[in-house]
């Protein structure tokens, strides 16, 4: 049987990690290991941890490093076939390991994703339409935000092999850079189960940024330009997108008096128009 490697980073959330852990013990897939990366805690987690000693692995990070490198602290230590991501304040339903190994091995497939619940205000909820999950060829719809949520997420190992890890360098919106270079390359495989629970009113993230969420999927976008190989018509979608998203970002920065970010914008979207008139007529 196939082993699945489960990752959970966790920073600071005792409570809510143990709820996680046990959520990934009790799926009726045997074969799993779950790894949890504690990315320098000061709260109570170890001793969240130590309630199910023997049962998990538990990485520790001498301070706190971010959620890019949690993760990819967790996936290198790792030895499942497949990859599973588990954010700490998340939790899983039964059945989701299962239900995702037979329809990715059935299909043949190289990555899937399923449905997910919302708690708010202590109840469930389907999310709103714009973050309903998809499936297919979702490299257009990863440009504009994330479709895709780690704990919904799993893929083969292989695919990391060839796209590489989380990058680092993003404090934010860092599955948002990955999931672009995943669906530039792979289709996703939809489950419309609704097998991962998001608990939207008390959720905060393992990165709070004070640059906005929008900034860092900028920087994303940039460094996919430079770093990643795409074909022509998504090297133009990609420019274009990142066009779109530097005008919005403009007016935020006018609106407050920003004036060297200005400047800076102004710069980056006339080299990007020159970038896209050599697709055409350079219309974003």
């Amino acid at each position: 049987m196939t082993l699945v490697s489960v990752i959970i980073p966790n920073f600071n959330r005792a409570v809510y990690v143990a709820r996680a852990i046990f959520s990934a013990l009790i799926q009726d897939y045997p074969q799993k290991e779950i790894i949890v990366v504690d990315d320098g805690s000061t709260d109570f987690s170890p001793f969240a941890y130590q309630m199910f000693k023997g049962k998990i692995k538990v990485l520790f990070h001498g301070e706190n490093k971010g959620s890019s490198c949690a993760r990819n602290t967790g996936i290198r230590a790792s030895k499942g076939d497949y990859i599973s991501f588990l954010d700490s304040d998340d939790y899983w339903l039964p059945g989701k390991l299962s239900l995702q190994i037979r329809r990715m091995e059935m299909g043949s497939q190289w990555v899937s994703q399923t449905q997910e619940y919302w708690i708010r205000r202590g109840r469930f909820v389907n999310p709103n339409r714009p973050n309903i999950k998809r499936g297919g060829d979702l490299f257009s719809l990863s440009l504009k935000r994330c479709y895709m949520s780690p704990s919904c997420v799993m893929l083969r190992r292989e695919v990391l092999e060839k796209v590489g890890l989380f990058d680092e360098d993003l404090k934010a919106a860092e599955d948002y850079e990955l999931w672009i270079r995943v669906s530039s390359l792979y289709p996703i495989a939809l489950l419309q189960e609704h097998l991962a629970v998001r608990e939207m009113g008390k959720r905060f993230h393992l990165s709070q940024r004070k640059e906005g969420i929008e900034f860092w999927r900028i920087l994303g976008l940039v460094r996919i330009l430079r770093r990643w190989p795409l074909g022509p018509e998504r090297q133009r979608e990609a420019l274009s997108e990142l066009t779109k998203k530097l005008l919005i970002y403009r007016k935020g920065a006018q609106k407050r008096g920003r004036g060297l970010t200005l400047r800076l914008v102004d710069s980056m979207v006339t080299v990007l128009k020159r970038h896209l008139s050599r697709f055409g007529d350079g219309k974003i």
